[in-house]
């Protein structure tokens, strides 16, 4: 029997704005301590960073991040569990102003799709990755067989200790050197409001490694229904032989 060690969460009226809505997606290893913890504290560490960075999305959102990872080092640090992490935050800025900031680490992958246009949000942090592979090899971890030490395909990521430096606390420049790591890719986009039905697509790698970005913009030419992008979505990824736990959320923007 599969374990769901995926967990999902969407936040309306986020920091009680009706102009700002929250999606995460957590990908669990190991078991599913890890993404069940996130699913009930990042979005609330990152409130607090906001706070504490005067509303400074990006800064909030690395540093959101890095404490939920420490804070879970010191409660949940057991050997070979993990989870990836993917925090969308859609915000009306002003009026004619929708952006959307995204931060993941691992490969729960977040694309911009409409009908004309594929833009990714998201950065697949895997050992197939060259640059990826490079910052790995450099910090004297070893991959064999596209995984580090045999076992981790993920590069960044919360959790899995055992690969990654032992001072949580350490504020160091030279962060990228460390090997495994939990600084997140961040991106900010603002919407063009004049194309029509763009799609936000969040979803686990059990849905990425069975369809395509292209794929799934095929099934939104033919239907722009959230439940119906989804539903076509994992009955397609089923068909494939998808052989993982699968998420994904479909929000539309325009």
């Amino acid at each position: 029997l599969l374990l769901m060690e995926d967990k999902s969460k969407s936040i309306e009226n986020f920091n009680n704005d009706k102009n700002q809505m929250i999606f995460e997606i957590f990908d669990g290893h190991g078991g599913d301590e890890m993404s069940t913890y996130l699913q009930n504290n990042l979005a609330q560490i990152y409130k607090q960073n906001l706070l504490l960075y005067k509303g400074n999305i990006i800064l909030s959102l690395k540093n959101a991040f890095r404490d939920a990872d420490d804070e879970m080092r010191n409660q949940l640090n057991i050997e070979g569990l993990g989870s990836t992490g993917t925090l969308v935050h859609v915000k009306w800025e002003s009026e004619n102003d929708l952006v959307v900031y995204s931060a993941n680490v691992g490969d729960s992958r977040v694309s911009l799709i409409s009908p004309e246009h594929i833009i990714r949000l998201s950065y697949d942090h895997r050992t197939t990755d060259e640059k990826e592979k490079k910052r790995i090899l450099e910090s004297g971890v070893e991959i064999i067989d596209n995984r580090i030490n045999g076992t981790l395909m993920l590069t960044r990521i919360f959790g899995n200790y055992e690969y990654k430096n032992n001072d949580e606390n350490e504020e160091d420049e030279n962060d990228n050197n460390k090997g495994l790591i939990c600084e997140p890719f961040i991106s900010k986009i603002n919407i063009d409001l004049n194309i029509e039905n763009q799609f936000l697509i969040l979803a686990s790698d059990g849905i990425w490694d069975t369809i395509s970005e292209e794929e799934i913009q095929k099934i939104i030419q033919n239907n722009y229904d959230t439940q119906q992008i989804c539903s076509i979505t994992v009955k397609k990824c089923i068909r494939n032989e998808a052989w993982d736990n699968m998420s994904i959320f479909a929000v539309k923007l325009t």
